[in-house]
């Protein structure tokens, strides 16, 4: 069998991965099920002759506990993952060993690729678990954020950071106060910790320019990628200005 490609990896793993998230989305979206549920059994209940309901309410009912029990049986994370172990694990036979096919070709899997494929690892001898260097890490809302008490002053907030088997992800400062920012620019300093050449490296820094005036939301790329942000200082503002950082995804998988 010829050598599978990069570029077929990258597309099987991104369709793995939007199953995944898929799957999430269906089964943490019961709620008009479950309405309906009721309303079914709703009619039943509502039957006028009380011989054809004693006849159907057991059934009904059973097939409303039926409909539950598979629900629940699917609807934990590791039942997903669990669910597209077969195509993980060919995809580790295809490539030899998926870990070391990432790093030596320069590739990465999403997030939820990785889930699936260290869920293999740890249930099933087959599979070796991927490093983070492998994996690109997913959208964070927020890393972290500096509300300005005035020019050059403010307060550093933490928030959230990749998880330990995600990678680096490209990062950006936005106007996060609600609000058009202040009247005067600032060159905000970034402190954050990144994956380089495998190894874990913190204290790093990247600064950018937010520009007067900017609308809220309004984002800056630092032109880096990293997994943490532990802190954040700034040259002029206004206060009042909160400016936060973010994650983006490398790129949203598709079937």
């Amino acid at each position: 069998m010829a050598t599978i490609s990069a570029a077929n990896v990258t597309a099987l793993t991104d369709s793995i991965a939007r199953h995944v998230t898929d799957m999430q989305a269906l089964l943490g979206s019961t709620a008009a099920l479950t309405a309906g549920q009721a309303t079914t059994l709703g009619k039943v209940a509502a039957l006028a002759d009380a011989a054809q309901l004693y006849a159907l309410i057991d059934g009904f009912q059973g097939f409303v506990n039926a409909e539950n029990a598979l629900l629940a049986s699917m609807a934990s994370y590791n039942a997903i993952l669990d669910s597209v172990a077969p195509a993980v694990i060919a995809i580790e036979k295809a490539t030899g060993g998926l870990a070391a096919f990432l790093i030596a070709n320069t590739i990465q899997v999403p997030p939820a690729y990785a889930d699936a494929h260290n869920r293999a690892a740890s249930t099933r001898g087959s599979v070796v678990a991927l490093t983070p260097q492998g994996v690109f890490g997913k959208a964070i809302a927020n890393m972290g954020s500096i509300t300005l008490s005035g020019a050059g002053a403010g307060v550093y907030t933490d928030n959230a950071a990749q998880g330990a088997t995600y990678g680096n992800a490209p990062l950006s400062i936005f106007n996060n106060k609600g609000s058009t920012g202040g009247a005067a620019s600032a060159v905000y300093t970034v402190t954050y910790s990144a994956y380089v050449a495998g190894v874990l490296t913190t204290g790093l820094s990247a600064n950018a320019t937010m520009p007067a005036s900017s609308v809220n939301g309004a984002a800056v790329s630092l032109a880096v990628s990293g997994v943490d942000v532990t802190g954040v200082s700034c040259t002029g503002g206004t206060a009042g200005d909160i400016v936060a950082c973010s994650a983006a995804a490398l790129r949203t998988p598709a079937y």
